[in-house]
């Protein structure tokens, strides 16, 4: 008996860490429609949102995961989309965490033609994109792809940012389409 009330204590004051941290929404589902951010997440580019597809701007992918995905786009303007979501633990400093997503470029996005890349950013604030966490090349194919990542933090990141990007200096119209995040997880090394 004094054993088992041994085991017991020592199982009640040894500290632990939740090993994953999860997404609101990670699969972007909702009703698609034009201008629409996911619920559970944050539109931040300026001057426009995020479109909930498919069925519009000529996207007729087939979602990697449920229903509905979310596209982002880049213009020749020099302005382009990304959203985000506030975790609902901090990433830690110096930790490392494994972060997948499926990504494809959509064949029509009525001009928006080229490809984009993904940039990941973690930050304290809504919207904000304080430390690049992670980031892909130009992401050309029009089959889903999963992407993994290795996030490891400087900083303690509270704020998780998914952005479309540039592959080239000149500004151009392109589209990425984003589904099915995983969850954030400690590294096995962590």
């Amino acid at each position: 008996m004094l054993k088992f009330v041994i085991l017991v204590s020592l199982f009640f004051t040894i500290p632990t860490t939740p090993q994953s941290i999860l997404l609101e929404n990670p699969s972007f589902e909702g009703q698609p429609q034009d201008a629409t951010t996911p619920t559970g997440w944050d539109a931040c580019g300026k001057y426009s949102t995020p479109d909930l597809l498919p069925g519009y701007w000529g996207v007729k992918a087939t979602p990697a995961h449920g229903k509905s995905f979310v596209g982002l786009i880049v213009r020749e303007d020099n302005t382009w989309e990304y959203l985000g979501q506030t975790l609902q633990q901090s990433l830690e400093p110096k930790k490392c965490y494994e972060f997948s997503l499926s990504l494809a470029k959509a064949i029509g996005y009525s001009g928006y033609s080229k490809a984009a890349r993904i940039r990941i950013w973690g930050s304290n604030s809504k919207c904000s994109k304080g430390e690049l966490l992670g980031e892909t090349g130009a992401v050309d194919h029009a089959v889903w792809k999963k992407y993994d990542f290795i996030l490891s933090p400087k900083k303690a990141v509270k704020y998780l940012v998914i952005e479309a990007y540039y592959t080239t200096e000149t500004p151009y119209k392109g589209n990425i389409l984003i589904d099915n995040c995983s969850s954030l997880k400690l590294c096995a090394r962590a």
